[in-house]
């Protein structure tokens, strides 16, 4: 069984089609703490560099795939990683981690 103090989770997908450039795609199993922060970025901008620039994470964006704990829990068991592509929370902590290099600081 999946541990209480994690929630349930959820694996997600994320696809966002930027067009002729291409698209943006991902699969990640979030807890209930994480899907709320990801549900907290929705109509805000996130860079994801070079790979095809900033794009605004919409709710359209994400959808599930599985929130079935006995499958979940049975690949986290046996060691099977469900992770792969781009995690738009991982790619906001850094838009938080740049914005404190852009300031300024007094000599």
């Amino acid at each position: 069984m999946i541990r209480k103090e994690q929630g349930m989770k959820k694996l997600l997908a994320f696809h966002a089609d930027c067009g002729r450039m291409g698209s943006l795609d991902g699969r990640f199993v979030l807890d209930e703490q994480e899907q709320a922060a990801l549900a907290e970025l929705y109509g805000s901008t996130i860079s994801f560099g070079e790979v095809l620039g900033s794009i605004e994470l919409l709710e359209k964006h994400i959808t599930t795939v599985t929130d079935d704990a006995g499958f979940l829990d049975m690949a986290e068991r046996l060691g099977v990683d469900l992770c792969s592509g781009f995690n738009p929370l991982s790619y906001a902590d850094q838009d938080e981690d740049d914005d404190d290099d852009d300031e300024e600081v007094d000599p």
